[in-house]
């Protein structure tokens, strides 16, 4: 870890609590000169450090700047790179994309490694399902992973979904200390409104028929407000942190970007566990629900019906009663509402 990276940790560690030069010097076994150019290198990055006289520098509660040294600090806190058993990291972080997904898929094809990660804070054409618009305002949270072959821990793209899933809701729970539920197939949802979405991507040998690699996106509503949405949608969506004006302490998304990170790389689950878990924590259980099925990627609503929602199962199907008997439906056949 480079200085810069370790006098960033330091200040996320004790954000708004000002660190005297000679403090932070000495817990880093480095000169003060090194930490003052840190900071100056923090600052041209956009970090807005405040410098208290005689008593140091800070970052106040309100920074939340997206940057490759803030997720690099946070990651370095819960998962040094001791730990990572040889599995490398590049972290990309722009302040505007027009879809993580979009342009880390374009990396993958002119070879990133399996193991990068594209983060932002506002996509202007952010990707749904089925080429939807996924409505990305700035105070968001956009990330995209890339994944080659031989890093896959799973050999179908719906339990990456799934896998996907499962690390958004343990982050949440850590991070922002809420509980979120998991909507059949990929999205999240808070207070029954819906809080992330969630999006797989890949690229195939036609040969081979073997997946070459894959990006996992992923779009969580962080800080933003209702009125940051299309009208058609307020009453559907919610965000973890809605107002921000209320006096809480919000955590730095970069934080949460991390957590993901790790939750989604450190143990992967076999299948069998993986899906268990994921009907574990799976919404509408016991509910009815509008099932609609879907030809040539339309939906057709004038052929939904209610089936009951019992859960998943090892082939992420989903399982419901129609009538007092089972149906296993597969995702990209039908929706459900």
């Amino acid at each position: 870890m480079t200085t810069t990276e370790q006098v960033l940790r330091t200040l996320e560690e004790h954000r708004g609590t000002p660190q005297s030069g000679e403090t932070i010097a000495e817990g880093l076994q480095v000169s003060r000169t090194a930490v003052w150019k840190a900071v100056k290198s923090l600052r041209e990055a956009g970090y807005d450090i405040c410098a208290s006289p005689k008593k140091g520098y800070y970052l106040p509660d309100t920074s939340d700047m997206l940057s490759k040294e803030a997720v690099e600090a946070q990651l370095a806190q819960i998962w040094p790179k001791e730990e990572r058993q040889g599995r490398s990291l590049q972290i990309l972080v722009e302040e505007e994309v027009t879809s993580t997904n979009r342009e880390l898929s374009a990396l993958a094809i002119d070879g990133a490694a399996s193991g990068t990660v594209l983060i932002s804070g506002r996509q202007t054409s952010g990707k749904g399902h089925r080429d939807h618009h996924f409505s990305s305002p700035e105070g968001g949270l956009y990330m995209s992973i890339l994944l080659r072959a031989e890093d896959l821990p799973y050999d179908r793209i719906a339990q990456m979904t799934a896998s996907g899933a499962l690390a958004v809701l343990r982050a949440v729970r850590e991070v922002a200390g809420k509980a979120l539920t998991i909507r059949w197939v990929n999205d999240l949802y808070l207070d029954k409104k819906k809080v992330c979405g969630i999006l797989t991507e890949g690229a195939s040998d036609l040969e081979s028929n073997q997946l070459q690699w894959m990006v996992l996106g992923i779009g969580v509503n962080y800080r933003t407000k209702e009125e940051d949405y299309p009208l058609e949608i307020r009453s559907r969506i919610t965000s973890l942190f809605p107002a921000g004006e209320r006096g809480e302490k919000i955590p730095p998304r970069a934080k949460l970007a991390a957590q993901i990170i790790k939750e989604l790389l450190q143990q992967p689950l076999d299948a069998p566990e993986l899906m268990r878990q994921y009907a574990q924590d799976l919404d509408q259980k016991g509910e009815v629900v509008n099932v609609t099925p879907i030809r040539l990627g339309k939906e057709q609503p004038q052929e939904s019906y209610p089936a009951i929602l019992r859960g998943v199962d090892e082939q992420m199907r989903l399982l419901v009663d129609v009538e007092g008997e089972q149906q296993a439906l597969r995702f990209g056949q039908v929706s459900i509402s």
